[in-house]
């Protein structure tokens, strides 16, 4: 695990793109604390910069970047399987000088070339100069970022945006798309950031790119798509349970290798409770335990120290009263992701990581179960009621001249924001609290919305599939990276497994909603722990947003793009449950308008797509 920098420039390196380089390199410490390196081809214009996390073979000899024949890596991140690979590696004559997973990677690219991508079972982003071009490749579910600019001397990149932000000087210029995404999902899907000519390198995606220019792009892996069944419907049985279970077991004890000290985050749900359970129980692994508190918000500590005490594992609460980080909410986010985000997760991921630092490097986390097991409470009531959404939107778009009558019903607003329109503005109008009504008044909203679904199955798997390929990555799994990485620990999930989600699309999908939300999983963790030691109800690491938004003058945030009656209305209510992440997301809007630099001297226009 670590942070990486560099550039492929079409013009020889000078002793200027030396020290940008180093530069870019040391803004990325806090990924990587325990060393650093760099390599450069002054001729061709190509320059790797490495921050070491130490992990996995600790000693000197596994420093990067690390050369092999002709190739050269920089690389952040674990092949789990790496194990597996160099054993596979022996029979072709592959020697191997340590015993960590970076010479895995250059030797298993040597043997099989851009193959060797799809071998590799881990969260990983790297750079890989192979004498001729430079390789950027992200892990199948974009756990470790990348990002990279474009700019009329050639193509940056980065763990983190702010160091080519900073570096390049780019300026923070949101489409019109860009900020109804970030006004409808909290964030801006890949490949947009929101600043000209910087990118994300979405999941599963591999770069191409020669002489400062890239010159090809492809997406090696997508997470399968739900195939809803018909037909007689019935719970899994115990023998495919145990092939999820077994599929589990091998994703979990690959994560779990490391040489340095290994804990785990443990919530009062079902995801992070089954991953505790296996590592107690199977692994026989005496791991601590750690858990935010939230006193005036939801609440999970108790729970967790419930199953923690248990399975026997030592057990810490994080008091979410320690500091004062609610104060600067919008510029907390700011500075962790260094593109607009509003998932508040990262702070309370960064206070707990801070504290567990002193005690572990490496962190277990549950993240994932609830895209693999269908487990958020969206996808419960959309299943659940299908066949409203199903027959109820056709007869509200006929309905439309009865709306001046019955605005001040209640009911009638409530099943028009939830129930009218295409199935992508029904999710958002979900997603965003049933205030459909409100989103509808931003001009071009309803025309944003349909870019993003496509596909004529029923909206609730159509909500897992887009969740799983565009909120998973670009929200929750980047607030767990930003929080964790700020403070120099590494989390793994064992639910992000392209194993495991091909393993899952093999099933009857309606079986893991029609029997309980998320009961599959339930079923594994009742293996370990009885239902009398586990909460209801799932409630996560919710940061206490109120506490910020109720510390804030009267005036709405001014945005460019949003109308100023729906910001007065958002800005209104901010204290109503409803329209809290909307204020929020006003808040940080206006938080990068107004610290937005000047575009600098390496700025180009826009990549066109590939």
């Amino acid at each position: 695990m670590c942070g990486i920098f560099g550039f492929s420039l079409n013009r020889p390196v000078r002793e200027s793109d030396l020290m940008l380089g180093r530069c870019g390199t040391e803004l990325l410490k806090h990924r990587g604390p325990d060393g650093s390196g760099e390599w450069a081809e002054a001729a061709r214009g190509i320059y790797l910069g490495h921050r070491r996390l130490a992990v996995i073979d600790t000693s000197p000899a596994n420093a990067q970047p690390m050369t092999s024949g002709p190739f050269v890596v920089s690389f952040n991140g674990e092949i789990y399987n790496f194990k597996e690979l160099r054993d596979e590696l022996a029979p072709h004559g592959r020697n191997f000088a340590t015993s960590g997973d970076t010479e895995v990677l250059l030797k298993a690219w040597a043997e099989w070339g851009e193959g060797a991508i799809d071998r590799f079972d881990g969260m990983f982003a790297f750079a890989l100069y192979d004498g001729a071009r430079l390789h950027l490749v992200s892990d199948p579910f974009g756990e470790k970022p990348l990002y990279y600019a474009v700019t009329g001397e050639g193509v940056y990149f980065a763990s983190e945006a702010q160091p080519l932000i900073q570096l390049l000087g780019l300026e923070f210029a949101p489409r019109g798309s860009e900020i109804l995404a970030v006004m409808m999902l909290g964030f801006v899907p890949a490949p947009g950031t929101g600043f000209s000519n910087l990118f994300t390198l979405p999941p599963a995606t591999h770069v191409v790119i020669e002489a400062g220019k890239i010159v090809s792009e492809r997406r090696y892996w997508e997470p399968p798509r739900a195939k809803p069944q018909r037909g007689p419907l019935r719970p899994l049985s115990e023998k495919e349970l145990d092939r999820i279970h077994e599929d589990l077991l091998v994703s979990l004890r690959r994560r779990v290798r490391s040489d340095v000290p290994l804990g785990l985050f443990l919530s009062a749900g079902v995801d992070s409770a089954t991953v505790a359970a296996m590592v107690a129980k199977d692994l026989k692994l005496g791991l601590e335990a750690f858990t935010v508190s939230f006193p005036d918000a939801a609440d999970e500590s108790a729970g967790a120290a419930r199953i923690a005490s248990f399975l026997g594992l030592q057990h810490r609460i994080v008091d979410s009263r320690e500091d004062d980080t609610w104060r600067q909410a919008p510029l907390r986010l700011a500075g962790l992701f260094g593109v607009p985000n509003d998932n508040l997760t990262a702070i309370s991921v960064h206070q707990m990581s801070s504290l567990a630092r002193s005690r572990m490097t490496v962190a277990l986390s549950g993240i994932g179960g609830d895209e693999l097991f269908y487990g958020y409470n969206k996808y419960a009531f959309l299943y659940r009621h299908r066949r409203l959404y199903q027959f109820l939107p056709p007869l509200l778009n006929l309905a439309r001249p009865l709306d001046p009558l019955l605005r001040g019903f209640e009911p009638w607003r409530k099943a028009c924001s939830l129930f009218r329109g295409d199935a992508a503005w029904r999710f958002l109008a979900l997603k965003n609290n049933g205030l459909g009504a409100l989103l509808d008044r931003i001009p071009d909203a309803r025309n944003w919305a349909r870019t993003l679904f496509s596909g004529d199955a029923e909206l609730a798997y159509l909500a897992r599939d887009f969740d799983t390929r565009v909120t998973l990555p670009g929200s929750y799994i980047s607030a767990v990276d930003r929080g964790s990485m700020r403070a120099s620990l590494e989390v793994r999930t064992p639910f992000l497994s392209r194993r495991l989600f091909e393993t899952i699309a093999d099933f009857d999908q309606r079986t893991f909603m029609a029997f309980g939300q998320k009961q599959a999983l339930r079923r594994i963790l009742y293996r370990y722990v009885p239902r009398s030691v586990l909460q209801d109800v799932k409630q996560g690491f919710v940061f206490p947003a109120q506490r910020y938004l109720a510390a804030q003058p009267d005036a709405p945030p001014e945005v460019e793009g949003i109308p100023g009656n729906v910001r007065a209305e958002i800005w209104r209510d901010r204290r109503d449950a409803r329209y809290r992440m909307l204020a929020i997301r006003l808040c940080m809007l206006e938080t990068f308008a107004k610290a937005a630099p000047h575009a600098g001297r390496h700025a180009a226009p826009a990549r066109a797509a590939v």
